[in-house]
C-alpha cells in the first residue's frame, strides 16, 4: 500500500513538474515580445530585431513578431521591406490598428496607392475603435468622406463621440469639398518661392482669401498648417475643437482646435480649403509682439516705417507629392512636380550632391542618421529648431547618459514643437561631445539636449536635426523616391526679412 502511494505521488510530481514546463514553454514566446516591446520603445533596434527573429524561427506566422519585426525594419527605415510583414499581419487577424500601421509602411515607401486602399479596408476591419475612426476620417482628402466616419462614431460609439456631433455640423457646412485642392499646376521648370529671415528662421509670404499678408515659418517638422488664434481672429476663420487626437499625433500631443482656409496664395501657387491647427497665446516665436512681426521695415524717402505681419507655420500636407529644394543660402524654397528627374531637382549637377534615405511619416520628413554607439537611427528634420536634441525615451545602445546637472531651456527654439506640443522647459543635456551622422559626415553636438518624450508617433526618431542641416548643406527633396539629397554650401547669412 505505502508502495503504491509513493508511485501515485512520483506520478503527480513528475505531471506537476510537466505542467509547469508547459507553463514556462508557453509563457516564453510571450515574455520574449514584452522584451521586444521594450527594445523597440526605447531606441535599441538590435535587440528589437534579434528577439523578433528568434520568435518566428519557431513560429514563421505569429502575428505579433511579424508586427515587431515590420515595426524595427521601419525604424531602421526599411519600409520597402517591412511592408510584406506588415501586409501579413493585417491580413491574418485583420485588426485596425495593423492596416493603420501598414498604410504608414506603404506612404514612407511612395507606393500611395496601395496606402489608401490599405486605409479602406481598415474602416471595415475588425478591433476597430472611435481613434481609430477619427484618424482615419482626418486622412480623408475630402469633406464628404470625412463626415461619413465621423457620423459612425456617434453611431458605434456613443460613449467616446463627446464633440463629435460638433464637428460633423461644422463640416456639413462646407460639403462637397476636397482638402488642400491646388488651383492648376506646377510648371516642369518647377515655382521659386523667395524666403524671408526673422528670428534666424525662413518665411514664405503668402496671402490668404481677404488678402491679408501671413508668413508662414518653412519647418519641414510641421504636418498641418498652423495659426495662432489671433492670426486666425484677424483672418475671420472659423475654428472647432478636435474631440480625438489627430492622425500622427505624438504620444504627449493633445487633441488640437482646426478650422480650414477657404484660400491661400502663396507666390502665385494657389491653395483652397486649407486645414490648419490654431495654438494658443503662449509666448513663442508666432505669438512674439501679439502675433505681429514689428521688425519688418520698408525704407520710403528715407524714413523707416513699421509693417505689421501676422504669422504661422507652412503645413508639409500642402507640398504633399512635390520634390523640394530648400536653400537658406539663395533665401529660396523651389517646388518641383512629382514627375521632376533628378537633373531638375538638384540645379542641373547631381554629382555634387549626396543621396541619403529619407521619408515621409504623416507628412513629417525623417531621414537616416546616427547617434553616438548606435550606427543607424531616424531622425526627424525640422529646419526651424535652433538645435539638435536626442529622445530620451530612445536613447537605448547609443551610449548617451542624460546629465541633469546640466539643463537647457527648449521653450521658443523649437519651431514646430514649441507651438503644438506640451512646452519642453529645461531639459537634460549630455555634458560630453556626442556624434551624429549626416551622411558622410559626423557632427559633434557639444552639451546635446535631451527632449523627455517621444519624437513620432507609429514610428519614432532617436532625435531631431534641427537648423545645423541647413546651416550646412543645401537641402533637396524626393520623399516619394525615399531620398534627402545634400549639397554641402558656406552659408553666411545675417538676419534678414528687410525690404
Amino acid at each position: 500500500m505505502n508502495s503504491f502511494k509513493f508511485i501515485a505521488a512520483a506520478v503527480s510530481l513528475i505531471c506537476c513538474l510537466a505542467m509547469s514546463a508547459a507553463v514556462q514553454r508557453d509563457d516564453s514566446p510571450k515574455n520574449e515580445m514584452e522584451q521586444g516591446w521594450e527594445a523597440l520603445w526605447t531606441g535599441n533596434l538590435s535587440e528589437a530585431l534579434r528577439i523578433s527573429r528568434l520568435v518566428l524561427k519557431g513560429d514563421r506566422s505569429k502575428p505579433e513578431a511579424l508586427r515587431l519585426f515590420g515595426l524595427v525594419l521601419l525604424h531602421y527605415g526599411e519600409p520597402e521591406n517591412a511592408v510584406k510583414p506588415l501586409r501579413n499581419v493585417a491580413l491574418q487577424r485583420g485588426e485596425c490598428g495593423d492596416y493603420r500601421l501598414l498604410a504608414v509602411a506603404c506612404d514612407m515607401a511612395g507606393m500611395h496607392e496601395e496606402a489608401n486602399r490599405v486605409r479602406l479596408s481598415a474602416e471595415s476591419s475588425g478591433n476597430i475603435k472611435a481613434p481609430d475612426l477619427y484618424a482615419l476620417a482626418w486622412q480623408k482628402p475630402g469633406v464628404d468622406g470625412r463626415i461619413s466616419l465621423l457620423k459612425r462614431i456617434v453611431e458605434q460609439f456613443p460613449s467616446s463621440c463627446k464633440g463629435v456631433p460638433e464637428e460633423i455640423a461644422y463640416w456639413e457646412q462646407r460639403r462637397g469639398r476636397t482638402l488642400r485642392r491646388m488651383d492648376g499646376r506646377i510648371p516642369e521648370n518647377g515655382v521659386t518661392l523667395k524666403l524671408r529671415t526673422l528670428f534666424n528662421r525662413e518665411w514664405v509670404v503668402s496671402r490668404e482669401g481677404s488678402g491679408e499678408e501671413i508668413w508662414l515659418m518653412v519647418d519641414t517638422a510641421c504636418r498641418t498648417t498652423v495659426l495662432p488664434r489671433e492670426t486666425a481672429k484677424k483672418i475671420g476663420l472659423s475654428w472647432i475643437q478636435a474631440s480625438h487626437p489627430v492622425a500622427g499625433a505624438y504620444p504627449q500631443e493633445p487633441a488640437p482646435e482646426y478650422g480650414l482656409l477657404e484660400k491661400l496664395d502663396m507666390g502665385g501657387l494657389r491653395f483652397s480649403d486649407v486645414p490648419v491647427i490654431v495654438v494658443g497665446d503662449v509666448v513663442s516665436n508666432l505669438k512674439r509682439r501679439s502675433g505681429k512681426l514689428r521688425h519688418v521695415y520698408r525704407h520710403v524717402a528715407d524714413k523707416t516705417t513699421a509693417r505689421v505681419v501676422y504669422k504661422g507655420i507652412l503645413g508639409m500636407d500642402l507640398l504633399r507629392g512635390m520634390k523640394i529644394r530648400f536653400d537658406r543660402q539663395e533665401n529660396e524654397l523651389r517646388l518641383f512636380p512629382e514627375g521632376a528627374d533628378d537633373a531638375t531637382l538638384l540645379d542641373g549637377d547631381p554629382s555634387t550632391w549626396t543621396p541619403i534615405p529619407a521619408f515621409s511619416i504623416h507628412d513629417q520628413v525623417f531621414m537616416h542618421s546616427s547617434l553616438g554607439l548606435q550606427p543607424r537611427v531616424l531622425a526627424l528634420v525640422s529646419s526651424a529648431s535652433e538645435v539638435d536634441f536626442a529622445s530620451e525615451v530612445s536613447l537605448a545602445g547609443t551610449g548617451i547618459v542624460p546629465n541633469s546637472k546640466y539643463r537647457v531651456d527648449l521653450n521658443y527654439i523649437m519651431g514646430w514643437f514649441n507651438e503644438c506640443l506640451p512646452l519642453a522647459g529645461e531639459v537634460k543635456t549630455v555634458p560630453e561631445t556626442t556624434d551624429i551622422g549626416v551622411g558622410r559626415s559626423l557632427n559633434k553636438a557639444f552639451m546635446l539636449p535631451v527632449y523627455p518624450e517621444p519624437i513620432g508617433s507609429d514610428v519614432r526618431a532617436g532625435l531631431c536635426i534641427g537648423k545645423s542641416l541647413s546651416d550646412l548643406f543645401a537641402v533637396a527633396l524626393d520623399l516619394d523616391g525615399g531620398k534627402i539629397y545634400l549639397r554641402q554650401v558656406h552659408f553666411e547669412k545675417g538676419e534678414a526679412g528687410r525690404e
